[in-house]
């Protein structure tokens, strides 16, 4: 049995795609605020295509009151690519526009 600790409804607001990086705000909706702590607004979500050696992920919860910069450069995401996760489950494809 799985659990979703976030289940985010709502448009992505903020995205960086840049080879094989991505990142993005994704904002909660009505009643999609996770229940530890209501103050949130969002998350940052950054992932990685890693091909044959393996995909990662990371997040960040972002608080009211707080403008979040998703670019892959910005300290909030440079600071996820460095906690990302290895995806064990399924896996990220990351494919820019042309």
């Amino acid at each position: 049995m799985t659990a979703n600790i976030v289940a985010p409804r709502g448009p992505i607001t903020c995205a960086d795609v840049r080879g094989s990086d991505v990142s993005f705000y994704y904002p909660f909706g009505a009643g999609s605020v996770p229940p530890p702590n209501p103050a949130l607004t969002g998350i940052v979500i950054y992932a990685h295509d890693g091909g044959a050696t393996g995909d990662t992920i990371a997040f960040a919860p972002v608080n009211a009151g707080v403008i979040p910069d998703c670019s892959l450069a910005s300290p909030l995401v440079t600071g996820l690519k460095l906690t990302a996760l290895p995806v064990t489950t399924g896996g990220i494809t990351v494919t820019p526009r042309a």
